[in-house]
């Protein structure tokens, strides 16, 4: 239970023994018993499915690209833009930044599903 006003609810962890359920005060004051069970089931259904592992492995590409991109530019600014590989750079910064672009349009993608699939997974 998280002291905050604001009504939200979240599932987070690594696996099904370690994962929890954090739902504000704020969420409780404003659901009936049957909305916060069906809130409940939601994010339950987010740890039955492993979700957040599936994010996080989501968003590793993501990362990777960004910081080899990072990497290139600044070794660009900082130095790396005076040898004679200054060709091999601009290619690594190029397929770093194409990389970053498409993963975060698949890591959107994978989270609107996960959501998805996460009220379907709701009793009925």
């Amino acid at each position: 239970m998280v002291n905050n006003q604001i009504p939200s609810a979240f599932a987070t962890g690594k696996g099904h023994r370690s994962s929890v359920v954090a739902v504000t005060t704020g969420l409780l004051e404003i659901l009936d018993q049957d909305e916060l069970e069906g809130v409940l089931a939601h994010e339950l259904t987010h740890i039955k499915n492993r979700d957040v592992m599936v994010r996080t492995l989501a968003s590793l590409f993501s990362t990777i690209a960004w910081q080899m991109m990072q990497f290139g530019f600044f070794g660009r600014i900082y130095g790396a833009g005076r040898d004679r590989n200054n060709g091999n750079m601009i290619i690594i910064i190029v397929v770093s930044l194409v990389t970053w672009i498409v993963s975060s349009l698949i890591i959107r993608t994978i989270s609107r599903y996960r959501e998805y699939s996460a009220d379907r997974g709701l009793p009925k």
